[in-house]
């Protein structure tokens, strides 16, 4: 019953991941915006498709193959993932206020615990 919960989430998890992936590749000015973040140049619009694009598509892709595949192995990708964004946003905040980044930190951090359940209770590895 918890391992189907869990799959559900994490695959929920998964296809938010790709759809920003998605958006990113598309536009990359509007996710861009709402994340703080501007493309100057030619530069700036390739590395918010490329960076933050391959982000949200890779960790989506592996926590959607961890759920379907019902493996842990595959969430293991995501966890490192987000935690150290977690991390990153933390350190940011004690640097320079928590401000505008408590709701990342708060997705980040229950995107992390959640992997961290699902590499524990997902079957195979």
């Amino acid at each position: 019953m918890i391992q189907n919960v869990v799959r559900g989430l994490v695959a929920v998890v998964g296809v938010f991941g790709l759809f920003v992936a998605v958006r990113f590749w598309m536009d990359p000015v509007g996710p861009g915006a709402q994340l703080g973040l501007a493309a100057l140049n030619e530069l700036g619009y390739s590395s918010l498709r490329a960076d933050l694009g391959s982000f949200f598509g890779v960790g989506g892709l592996f926590a959607l193959t961890a759920a379907i595949r019902n493996d842990r192995r595959w969430a293991l990708v995501p966890l490192a993932m987000f935690g150290f964004a977690l991390t990153a946003r933390l350190a940011t905040a004690a640097g320079h206020g928590f401000g505008e980044v408590i709701q990342p930190i708060a997705v980040e951090a229950a995107f992390t615990a959640l992997m961290a359940v699902a590499a524990r209770v997902l079957g195979r590895g």
